[in-house]
C-alpha cells in the first residue's frame, strides 16, 4: 500500500468521524471545532479563525489578548515580517548583518523582532490550548479508539487484496538409496565369523540374546525357526540359519538397544561389493577374538564370506 491510499484512508475515517460527532442546533463553544475535528481545530488555531461550519470564537493566547486583541491574532508575524522588509530596503545593512545606522532604525528593527516572535509563541500558545481541548471533549477516547480500529481493518483489507507472489514448489526430495537409510553413520570394518541356529554348540542351549527377549518372538518372527529346537530353552540355538542377523559390540550410548532393535545394519564384503540388510539380535564376539561381528550362515554365504574374512558394518544413527 503506497502512501497515497493510506493517507485516503485516513482522511474519509477523519471524515466520517467529524460528520458523526456534528450536533445540529447545539450552542458554540470556544475550541468546540477543534474537538469535533482535530485537524482542523489545530489549523484554525494556528491561524486565530473559528473552525471551518463552526460559529466558535477563535482561541487566543494571553499575547493576542494583549497586543490588538483578535484584530491582530495570527497576524503579528505576518506585520513583523513585512516591517523588518521595509526597514531593510531603507538600511540594507540589516541584511547584511552589520551595524544599523542611527538609533531609531535600531529601536525598530529590535522591535520587529520582539513583536514578530510573541506572534510564534503566540501560534504555539493557541495550537497546545486547542489540543488540550480535543483532549478534554468527551468521548475523545472512545472516537479515536473507533478511528483506530477502523483504520486497522481498512489496512488488513487493502494487504488482503494485494496478490501474494507466487511460492516456487520445493525442489524433490533425493530418494535414498536401497540400503542403510541416508544420515549419519558408523562404519565398522574387520574380521568376522558365523553364530546361531540348532547346529552352533559354540553357544549354551540356553543362551539368550542381548537385544531380543522370549516376549518379543513375535515383532522378529523372520529371525527364528517357528519352534524351539528339542532339548534347548535360549533363543540363541532358535535363532533361524538362514535368515539375515548379526551381532556386533555396539556401543550402547551410541546406538542404545531400543534404536537397535528399530534399524537394520548394512553388511558388505569389501571384496566383492555384495551387501545385505541384517537384524542386529546380539552383542559380540568377544574382544579376544579380534572379530567385528558374527553374521547368521546364511548371510555369511550369500556374502560369499568365510570366517575370519573381512566384512565392512554400517550402523545408521
Amino acid at each position: 500500500m503506497d502512501q497515497t491510499q493510506l493517507l485516503r484512508i485516513v482522511a474519509g475515517l477523519l471524515a466520517q468521524r467529524q460528520g458523526a460527532q456534528a450536533q445540529p442546533g447545539a450552542q458554540a463553544q470556544p475550541g468546540a471545532g477543534a474537538a469535533a475535528s482535530p485537524l482542523q481545530g489545530v489549523l484554525a488555531a494556528l491561524l486565530a479563525r473559528s473552525p471551518a461550519g463552526t460559529a466558535a470564537p477563535p482561541l487566543l493566547s494571553p499575547i493576542d489578548k494583549w497586543l490588538g486583541g483578535q484584530t491582530l491574532a495570527g497576524k503579528k508575524t505576518a506585520i513583523a515580517v513585512v516591517g523588518f522588509a521595509i526597514l531593510a530596503i531603507i538600511n540594507p545593512g540589516v541584511l547584511a548583518g552589520g551595524a544599523v545606522a542611527g538609533v531609531a532604525p535600531q529601536i525598530v528593527a529590535t522591535l520587529l523582532k520582539a513583536f514578530g516572535g510573541l506572534g510564534l509563541l503566540a501560534k504555539v500558545d493557541r495550537v497546545i490550548q486547542s489540543l488540550g481541548l480535543i483532549a478534554a471533549a468527551p468521548g475523545t477516547q472512545a472516537a479515536t479508539g473507533v478511528l483506530v480500529r477502523r483504520l486497522l481493518a481498512a489496512l488488513a483489507a487493502q494487504a488482503a487484496m494485494q496478490p501474494k507472489p507466487e511460492q516456487p514448489p520445493a525442489p524433490p526430495q533425493p530418494r535414498p538409496p536401497d540400503g542403510v537409510p541416508a544420515g549419519k553413520t558408523v562404519t565398522v570394518s574387520g574380521r568376522m565369523s558365523t553364530f546361531g541356529g540348532p547346529a552352533d554348540t559354540g553357544v549354551s542351549p540356553i543362551e539368550g540374546l542381548a537385544l531380543i527377549e522370549p516376549a518379543q518372538l513375535a515383532q522378529f518372527a523372520d529371525c527364528f525357526l517357528p519352534a524351539q529346537p528339542p532339548g534347548t530353552s535360549g533363543l540363541a540355538r532358535r535363532l533361524d540359519p538362514e535368515a539375515a542377523y548379526i551381532a556386533c559390540r555396539w556401543n550402547y550410548r551410541m546406538t542404545p538397544k531400543q534404536h537397535l532393535r528399530a534399524i537394520k545394519v548394512e553388511v558388505i564384503n569389501p571384496q566383492t561389493g555384495q551387501k545385505e540388510l541384517a537384524q542386529p539380535v546380539d552383542w559380540g564376539p568377544n574382544k579376544n577374538t579380534g572379530r567385528v561381528a558374527d553374521l547368521s550362515p546364511g548371510l555369511a554365504t550369500r556374502l560369499g564370506l568365510k570366517t575370519d574374512e573381512s566384512c565392512t558394518v554400517v550402523i545408521p544413527l
